[in-house]
């Protein structure tokens, strides 16, 4: 059975969440990681499976945080709540459905292309937040392409507004989600120093070479922003 999962949920969850092998960012946020998006569970005697749901300004579904027990993987699982998912998202009148996979997790971008993504961007996503002292606050229109914000990814074509933006004098642009993510849109003059909790990305798009510095290279990780289109 798949369901809607509530805070009596969290003990499992969290379970499922350390013995899957994955980076346990899950644990490090908390029972408040079911605050925000619908969190569903995959339940047969006990919860085996859990992911997050997110609905997004651009009208689409940015899925995350699927889990699954090590000793149910290969089991179908996956499947079914990827299908389950897309089924709600469809149900809820969205038109995308979006997420991020590691390059390395070929299980699951086996999965996922199989069920129609396609992969639309490339990211590369280096621990450390930049120093700002040098960066003034602006208002930057980002009308194409998509941006990070706060783990999700948005399609800035779909999502007219200002973002707030940090802008360095010499041609360096910033988003600024929470504290802890921030995504480099342009590189200038001059470096900046990468320190302390939180993940800073960028496209592979993006030349970085001699521009970031103070971070740890085994640090950067690559993954792919996939997308499917969804019925009316």
């Amino acid at each position: 059975m798949i369901r809607k999962a509530n805070r009596d949920d969290w003990p499992s969850i969290s379970e499922v969440s350390r013995r899957s092998g994955y980076e346990d960012y899950i644990n490090e946020i908390g029972i408040s990681y079911l605050d925000e998006g619908e969190v569903i569970v995959f339940e047969e005697e006990k919860i085996k499976a859990f992911a997050k749901m997110e609905f997004l300004p651009d009208n689409a579904i940015w899925f995350s945080g699927m889990r699954v027990d090590p000793d149910y993987w290969r089991s179908g699982i996956g499947f079914k709540l990827t299908e389950y998912s897309l089924k709600y998202a469809v149900e809820r009148k969205c038109t995308t459905a979006r997420l991020l996979v590691f390059d390395d997790n070929f299980r699951s971008l086996n999965l996922v292309e199989k069920m129609g993504f396609r992969k639309i961007q490339k990211y590369r996503f280096i621990r450390g937040v930049p120093d700002l002292k040098d960066f003034d606050q602006q208002e930057y229109l980002v009308n194409q392409g998509l941006f990070n914000q706060n783990w999700v990814f948005i399609d800035a074509s779909k999502t007219p507004g200002i973002n707030s933006v940090l802008n360095k004098r010499d041609r360096w642009k910033i988003i600024k989600g929470d504290r802890t993510t921030f995504e480099i849109i342009s590189t200038g003059d001059g470096k900046i120093f990468l320190d302390g909790n939180g993940f800073t990305c960028a496209k592979d798009s993006v030349d970085l070479s001699g521009s970031i510095y103070g971070y740890d290279e085994l640090s950067v990780t690559s993954g792919y922003i996939l997308e499917k289109t969804l019925p009316e």
